[in-house]
């Protein structure tokens, strides 16, 4: 298993890389600090089955670089990595295209859990955007809202179920 780890900050990098590799026997972890410099080795280290970006790093520009990447390795599980807890910043990951949001408050064997949910091909939804949709908060299936976004099917016995 190969996993592009992409963040700014070395500390996060060191601290992540020990449980990326409890992933799988033999996971190796390829560490990028900027959106350019995960691009360029994403595009070396291919194939790849997951890639780690975190949302503030120079380069990503917002969600920028998460479509740049979806468009290039369109079938990559990506996930987006942030310190931020904003749950526009969530859902516009989740609706543009990321297989989840993580926030660095998370324990690293929590972290673990919502990857292997990833790679198994299944979509995280952080507990937080189940209270809020559209800049309000309240139980995301009854904001309505855009029909094609991944919270609009939730309704709100299944958003109860899953905190």
């Amino acid at each position: 298993m190969r996993i592009l780890l992409a963040d700014d900050h070395a500390m996060v990098r060191d601290g992540l890389v020990p449980f990326l590799e409890r992933l799988q026997e033999g996971a190796s972890v390829i560490e990028a600090g900027s959106f350019p410099e995960a691009l360029t080795a994403a595009r070396k280290a291919m194939p790849l089955n997951l890639a780690i970006l975190d949302l503030y790093m120079p380069g990503m520009e917002g969600l920028a670089g998460l479509n740049t990447m979806r468009a290039e390795f369109p079938s990559l599980p990506i996930v987006i990595l942030s310190g931020s807890t904003k749950p526009e910043d969530a859902l516009q990951a989740i609706e543009q295209g990321a297989n989840g949001f993580i926030p660095k408050t998370m324990r690293g064997e929590t972290i673990l859990g919502v990857l292997r949910l990833v790679l198994s091909g299944e979509k995280y939804i952080p507990p937080f955007l189940f209270d809020y949709r559209d800049g309000s908060p309240q139980p995301a299936a009854a904001a309505g809202g855009d029909a094609g976004s991944p919270l609009a099917t939730l309704t709100p016995a299944s958003a109860a179920s899953s905190r």
